[in-house]
C-alpha cells in the first residue's frame, strides 16, 4: 500500500512532530536514569562514610586524567576524557544559569552536540555543531541572553 495514499502530508508532520518530542525527552532523561540506575544497584551492606570534596579525578594507570566531577561558577560537571586526556563528553548542571545540558566533543575538543534545557523558555534543545559552530538544531536556546 502506498503511503502516500493513507496519510496526508500534514498528518505524516504531526506523527513525526510527536516522535521527535519523544525522542527528546529520552535523550534528556537518560543520563539521570542511568544515575538512578546506578545508585539503586549499590550492595546495601557497603556502608561508606561520607565524602566531601570540590574536586573528584580519576586517572588511569599511567596518571592521565579520565574523568572529573568538579564545581565550577555555574554549578557541577562531570566530564569524561578519552585516553589522550581530551574532554569528549560534559553532563554540567548549570551552564550560564540555563538548566542541565549534554555536551559532546570531538577529538579536538570543539563542541559536536549539545542538549538540555534552553536559558530563554526552558524548552529542552539540541544543538549540531561544526568546528564548534552551530549548524543546526531544534527546540529552545541554551546560549540566549
Amino acid at each position: 500500500m502506498n503511503c502516500e495514499s493513507t496519510f496526508s502530508l500534514e498528518s505524516r508532520i504531526c506523527l513525526l512532530e510527536r516522535q521527535n518530542r519523544r525522542q527528546r525527552w529520552l535523550i534528556l532523561l537518560l543520563p539521570l536514569f542511568a544515575l538512578v540506575l546506578g545508585a539503586a544497584s549499590q550492595n546495601e551492606s557497603l556502608n561508606a562514610k561520607k565524602v566531601v570534596a570540590e574536586e573528584f579525578v580519576l586517572t588511569d594507570g599511567k596518571g592521565n586524567t579520565r574523568a572529573s566531577l568538579m564545581l565550577v561558577d555555574d554549578g557541577a560537571h562531570l566530564v569524561l576524557q578519552d585516553s589522550s586526556g581530551k574532554a569528549r563528553v560534559r553532563l554540567a548542571a548549570n551552564p550560564n544559569d540555563a538548566g542541565p545540558m549534554l555536551l559532546l566533543y570531538t577529538k579536538n575538543e570543539k563542541t559536536a552536540l549539545a542538549t538540555g534545557q534552553s536559558k530563554d523558555n526552558g524548552i529542552g534543545f539540541i544543538e549540531f555543531y561544526d568546528e564548534g559552530n552551530v549548524r543546526g538544531g531544534f527546540g529552545g536556546n541554551a546560549f540566549k541572553k
